[in-house]
């Protein structure tokens, strides 16, 4: 009975631990190995880089063309002859070449890795292995019963029909079946080879076709014994070792009164490569040669699939470069590509060979780590990476500083899948910036609750951005001695939304969604506004109203003409100073210098808002002449007296006297604060103690009740 060849599946059940997966053969070839660019990638240490193919020989029946079957064969190793570090075991037996049965178990390399080959009847649902197939075989009925000297079974062949074969585009050859000799080749194979065709007259088969001799003697076998003819991938190697990827067609004929098979061979090096190119490209990034999200998933895989025997556990870190796009912006393609590569050597250098560094975008990268004991692991790398980072890169005469903040997960207790992995691994990262830059984070439950809340209060701001809610509060800065006012803070808030966002996560998501610039000259024509108002008929007061401005927002091309335009004695501005927020933006001294550069230039006032007191103030100092240095909230957010704060706080109060600058504290909220402050000589302070941050109808209400300077 013919069975409908279609229904007929040749698959490989392949698993490692707890991860299974099962393969259709239905291609000429497969190679196995650990490197990302083999059909079927393990990623393993018992693995090889290239450690065995799986060849297709497909056999047609010369009685009916539409009856073929397909033989699988194993090989250890490449077609080069490099075999495979720790071997291959079909049913426990080490080999370097075996036919694969239904039923066959295969081991690649140890116990861990595993598969199971059979054939499998779709139509029927009926596994060979198990059940009998019920079809007649194509190679059921032998030739080898006549005797050789009969050779009426095979198709007659001159050599009047291999001149023919000389004008077609393939390499064609006749082999002696019983000496395996090539006896007759056309020109176009031996110039594929490189050989002159005398050259190749007289050698055997086998000296020529790279594949296991025993695929190519069990093939020559098959088609001398049976009704049939013959397709198999092989690699063919010309004169002085050139290897070209062909695919072999073999026919049996009578040639000479001797029993040969007529063999063509088609050239397919170009699509190998193309198949190997695109099996490259959809695992790694092109400009760095690291692998990509696609292969991270497939390595991470296998890794949680045989990490289930093993009591260790795996790591993810993930590393964000910070403020890429304008490193990206500001220098040469040919820098940004050496400094990639410095900063892919610096974290490889702490790697071992079994860890895998992959890109995920632009400015991102994940280490899977495997076979962690404990935290203290991770830590070490990271620590190492931070460390090294601290240095410049310089690259054709600039000194380049990058700025990474990394997130980590740990399997199992973060996830059990590559998804619950790579989504809490964010979570952690993005848990790093609330301690500021080159900060890493390991993921908790406690993180991930409290980033949902942030998100969800980020979703209402992203309403906000698109509809423009947003007012100017202003909280009034006064004299801890005096009780004088000397001018307000403006702040930036929603009109009605309450997100419990500081206003510092309000800049930072606004300049994400590229509003900064306009949300910058929006707030500076409302504080005009707004002072006009509270003015009216009152004399004017000689008020500071200071606002909160992201570097990075001052850095961009001409935010400072705007601002300077818009800031006039024409427009009959208030005195305006912009507290420059030092974020993330710090990448490279010459690019600073050249912004800063611009703002010395520009009439503007500016101040300095950090923090802590020490970081970059001696720098910006030297850079640009800022008349104020303010102080985050969270620096006194535990000041109660012989706490530790109060030495660094003096140490900012002694160098703003010195570079004669106002020293401004945020947050005071009690009396106690306010008397520790005073006493180590603050002076200038905002907060609740003093009063809420005031809409602008109230303020003129303020005014009235306050001294003014």
């Amino acid at each position: 009975m013919k069975t409908n060849q279609n229904y007929i599946k040749h698959i490989l059940a392949v698993e490692c631990g707890s991860w299974k997966k099962t393969f259709f053969l239905d291609k000429d070839n497969y190679s196995i190995g650990r490197n990302s660019t083999n059909t079927f990638f393990c990623h393993h240490r018992v693995i090889s880089r290239n450690h065995a193919h799986i060849i297709k020989v497909n056999y047609q029946s010369l009685v009916d063309s539409e009856q073929s079957e397909n033989v699988f064969w194993l090989m250890d190793g490449d077609f080069f002859g490099r075999r495979s570090t720790n071997g291959i075991y079909v049913n426990g037996k080490k080999c370097f070449c075996a036919k694969l049965n239904p039923g066959d178990i295969i081991f690649f390399g140890g116990i861990d890795v595993k598969a199971k080959y059979d054939i499998v009847n779709l139509q029927s649902k009926t596994f060979y292995s198990i059940a009998s197939p019920d079809y007649k075989s194509i190679f059921a009925e032998k030739v080898y019963n006549s005797e050789m000297s009969d050779l009426s079974i095979f198709s007659a062949f001159t050599d009047e029909n291999f001149a023919i074969l000389e004008l077609i585009s393939q390499g064609v050859f006749i082999v002696n079946l019983e000496s395996s000799e090539i006896v007759k080749v056309n020109q176009n194979y031996a110039q594929m080879l490189g050989y002159l065709s005398s050259e190749i007259i007289g050698l055997k088969l086998e000296e020529l076709d790279c594949c296991e001799k025993e695929i190519i003697n069990h093939d020559l076998s098959t088609l001398a014994q049976n009704n049939v003819k013959s397709c198999r991938y092989s690699i063919h190697q010309g004169k002085e070792k050139k290897l070209i990827n062909v695919l072999v067609k073999s026919v049996p004929i009578n040639y000479q009164e001797q029993k040969c098979i007529l063999v063509s061979v088609e050239n397919n090096s170009n699509l190998q490569k193309l198949e190997d190119a695109l099996r490259y490209q959809s695992s790694h990034n092109l400009s760095t040669n690291l692998g990509n999200k696609n292969l991270l998933e497939k390595q991470l895989a296998w890794s949680l699939g045989f990490n289930s025997l093993k009591e260790s556990n795996i790591a993810l870190i993930k590393i964000k470069v910070n403020q890429w796009g304008n490193i990206s912006n500001y220098f040469s393609q040919e820098i940004v590509s050496k400094l990639l590569e410095n900063l892919i050597l610096i974290i490889k250098k702490h790697l071992s060979s079994i860890d895998c560094l992959c890109q995920v975008s632009a400015d991102e990268f994940i280490i899977l780590k495997e076979e962690i004991i404990n935290e203290s692991q991770v830590n070490t790398i990271i620590e190492q990476i931070l460390t090294d980072l601290k240095q410049p890169i310089t690259i054709n005469g600039n000194s380049i500083i990058l700025n990474v903040n990394l997130g980590v997960t740990i399997h199992p207790q973060d996830g059990k899948n590559f998804h619950e992995l790579i989504k809490n691994t964010n979570i952690a990262l993005e848990s790093s910036y609330e301690y500021g830059n080159s900060n890493c984070q390991f993921f908790t439950e406690n993180i991930a609750k409290t980033i949902t809340i942030k998100n969800k209060n980020f979703m209402l701001m992203s309403d906000v951005i698109s509809s423009n809610k947003f007012v100017l509060k202003y909280s009034p800065i006064v004299s801890a001695k005096t009780e004088i006012l000397s001018g307000f803070n403006a702040t930036i808030n929603f009109v009605e939304e309450k997100t419990g966002l500081q206003e510092l996560d309000i800049l930072l998501k606004v300049q994400e969604s590229n509003y900064d610039e306009d949300l910058l000259l929006w707030s500076l024509e409302q504080i005009l506004k707004d002072y006009n108002s509270w003015m009216g008929d009152r004399q004017t007061f000689d008020l500071k109203i200071s606002l909160k401005v992201l570097l990075s927002t001052l850095m961009k091309d001409n935010v400072i003409d705007k601002v300077s335009e818009l800031i006039t004695p024409e427009n009959q501005f208030p005195s305006v100073e912009l507290e420059i927020v030092l974020d993330n933006s710090l990448v490279e001294e010459n690019f600073i210098i050249e912004r800063l550069n611009i703002l010395n230039n520009s009439s503007l006032n500016y101040g300095l808002f950090s923090p802590d007191i020490q970081t970059f103030f001696a720098f910006m100092r030297e850079k640009i002449k800022v008349n104020t240095l303010k102080t985050s909230p969270r620096l006194i957010k535990n000041l109660e007296g012989n706490s530790g704060e109060e030495k660094l706080i003096s140490c900012g109060v002694d160098l703003a006297q010195f570079l004669n600058v106002d020293l401004v504290i945020e947050g005071v909220s009690t009396e106690n604060q306010k008397d520790i402050l005073s006493s180590i000589g603050c002076d200038k302070m905002q907060g609740l103690f003093f009063s809420p941050a005031l809409e602008s109808e109230k303020v003129p209400y303020f005014l009235e009740k306050s001294r003014v300077e």
